[in-house]
Order: C-alpha cells, then sequence, then structure tokens
C-alpha cells in the first residue's frame, strides 16, 4: 500500500481527474446528486484518495464524492494524500469500491480489467496478479482477456508473474492461449524463457459426477454436462478449420481466399515473425464454444435467493434450467460465485 503523506484540505480545482484514473465505466449521476444534496445538509463523507507525484494530485478513490462537492458549491476538500503518481493512482482506483461507496456494477468490474488488459505494463501482469488487483475472480480476467484479443493473439503477449518470491516474465502466444484453454500442452515453441510451468493452469477435466467446479451433478444433470464433450470436440473442429483455411492461404491457388481472411503477423521464438491468416466469424464461433458450454450445476443467481434446493422458473441467469455456462457464472454476483464455488469442498450438489 501506498505511504500516507496526510489529511490536507485540498483546493478542488488542484485535483487532477482527467489522468485516466477512474476505473469505473460510468459515473452515477443520481449517486453524485444525492451526495450533494446530503453534503448541503451537513452530511461528512469519507476524504477521497489522491496521489502526489510532487507535482500533481490524481484523484483515485473518490470520484462521486469529488463531483458532488463540486455540485454543492464547495472549493476544498479534506483528502488522503499519498506518496505516488497517475500510475499508482490507477492502480489503486482498478480494486476501489468493494466495500463501500456507489457500490461497482458488473460492468464496472468488466471495464476495470480492460483497463488493466489495454495498459502496456498491466497487461503484462498475470490473470492473477490483475484479479486481485481489480478484486475479481481469475477466470473472469482470463474471458475478458481472450474476449479483446485479437484474431486470437493474446493482449499482453509477455506476462509477469511471481513464484517464491521472483518475478518472471513468459511471453504467451495465440498458441498457448488457445490450446491452454481446451487442455492441451502448450507446443515447445510458445514460450521463450519460461519457466516450466505457466502462470495459469490449464482447464482439468472434471471428476465423473461432478460439474467444472467439482460440485457433485444432482440427480438428472448427467446428461447436461455429458454435452461438455460435444462442445470440445466443436471447439476442436473449428480449430483445425481455422489451421486448414492459414494453409490454404499460403499455399497456391489460396491468394485470392487469403484476401478475405484476417492476416497477422505471429512472432516465432528465434524471433522471426510469419503470417497467419484466421476466419474472424470462426473465432467467434470457438469462443462462444467454450464459453457457453455447462459449467456449474448451481445457478449463482438461484442459489443467492433461495438456497441449495431451489430453482427459480423465471431466473434470467439459468433460464430456470438450474445449471450455467461459464459464460453466465462469470457475469454473477462475484460473492454468490464464490459462495457456489465453496459447495464444491462441501460435497454438495445443486437443486433437486
Amino acid at each position: 500500500m501506498a505511504t500516507l503523506l496526510k489529511i490536507e484540505n485540498l483546493p478542488i480545482s488542484k485535483i487532477r481527474t482527467d489522468g485516466g484514473t477512474q476505473s469505473r465505466k460510468t459515473v452515477n449521476e443520481a449517486a453524485i446528486r444525492d451526495y450533494a444534496e446530503a453534503r448541503k445538509a451537513g452530511a461528512a463523507f469519507p476524504p477521497p484518495v489522491v496521489y502526489f507525484d510532487g507535482t500533481d494530485h490524481w484523484l483515485s478513490e473518490g470520484f462521486h464524492r469529488v463531483a458532488s462537492a463540486k455540485l454543492a458549491g464547495l472549493k476544498v476538500l479534506d483528502c488522503e494524500v499519498r506518496r505516488g503518481g497517475r500510475f499508482e493512482a490507477l492502480v489503486n482506483s482498478l480494486g476501489s469500491n468493494t466495500a463501500h461507496g456507489v457500490r461497482r456494477t458488473n460492468e464496472d468490474k468488466r471495464y476495470a480489467v480492460e483497463v488493466c488488459l489495454r495498459h502496456p505494463e498491466l497487461a503484462k501482469w498475470s490473470d492473477r496478479k490483475i484479479a486481485e488487483t481489480c478484486a475479481v475472480s481469475n477466470r473472469f480476467v482470463g474471458s475478458v482477456r481472450e474476449g479483446l484479443s485479437v484474431n486470437g493473439t493474446q493482449i499482453g503477449a509477455s506476462r509477469l508473474f511471481e513464484r517464491s518470491g521472483k518475478t518472471y516474465s513468459m511471453k504467451v502466444d495465440k498458441a498457448v492461449a488457445k490450446l491452454g484453454a481446451e487442455g492441451e500442452s502448450p507446443p515447445e515453441s510458445a514460450a521463450a524463457g519460461a519457466p516450466e510451468e505457466s502462470e495459469s493452469e490449464p482447464e482439468e477435466e472434471p471428476a465423473p459426477g461432478r460439474d467444472a467446479l467439482g460440485i457433485p451433478l444432482p440427480d438428472g444433470m448427467a446428461a447436461v454436462f455429458a454435452a461438455r464433450d460435444k462442445f470440445r470436440e466443436a471447439v476442436g473442429l473449428v480449430r483445425r478449420l481455422n489451421e486448414l483455411l492459414d494453409a490454404i492461404s499460403k499455399a497456391p491457388g489460396g491468394e485470392h481466399l487469403a484476401r478475405f481472411e484476417m492476416k497477422y503477423t505471429e512472432t516465432r521464438k528465434d524471433g522471426k515473425e510469419r503470417p497467419r491468416y484466421r476466419n474472424e466469424r470462426l473465432d467467434a464461433l470457438a469462443f462462444a464454444l467454450k464459453r457457453q458450454q455447462p459449467h456449474a450445476s448451481v445457478c449463482p443467481h438461484c442459489f443467492g435467493k433461495h438456497g441449495r434446493r431451489r430453482v427459480d422458473p423465471d431466473c434470467g441467469c439459468c433460464l430456470g434450467l438450474g445449471w450455467v455456462s461459464l459464460w453466465a457464472f462469470d457475469r454473477c454476483d462475484d460473492r454468490l460465485c464464490r459462495a457456489v464455488e465453496a459447495l464444491a469442498a462441501e460435497g454438495e450438489g445443486g437443486a433437486a
């Protein structure tokens, strides 16, 4: 945590809000108006957090509080001043408002992760470190990273991760991303100078009679989760079709096809570059297949409302089925997802 310098009464005009340190998708205008009215009535608010680099005060936490102070006509504001610059303010902002203030929406969480993945330095962090920083799950970060990838190439091709107190750098190309997600081992050329183990473990096949989280399947749901094998087979077929299109596009007779495929450059272990061709629609199909396969036999929304043994027939998350896909699971409230994941350790199943 950054060193606290002091609580300082700062002119609001000196608080920088234009440095890209806001990690919310949007601000809540209604909350700003409510806060402003409360200030006028004499209510006290926690001081916003700013980072001072010797020249500028960069706002990190409290964008709603600062905006409400301006709306209420205040000129100065008590702020918690920490040592650091714009980068430190951004990193701290990414995980703020998890337990206080205006609650983050799912869009806010996704936006915070996207900010990391588009940042030239933060994108190098491992999914685990980004998840800890943004206060979301590793799985959520992985899904956002994959969704933002261009033509199957990982955002943040070089990742930083820690092991035994040491920091390593690892190159992660599209092969690692796709093969790792499908539970296969990456080729030897996938990582240059990387330790033996990847910072993210391949997806493991669930034990018989359990869902992807390890929760025992309730009666009548075995056939649902048996469909995962068909999903994986479909993903493999799409991947192989993309490989075939790449080979055709590079060979004599494939010149016209190459004009309509997505071309990108792949950097090999030896530093040499080679062209690759992919079909964007096939990439989207493979992504959808991986995200829409059965994942959890307990719906987090139903679990939060009714406990373990009841399914809401009108649930918009599980569609009244009781089980959810990986896509639906990642869009549920993190607290409910963690509660459902804990059922695996308890050996509990879903609705009867």
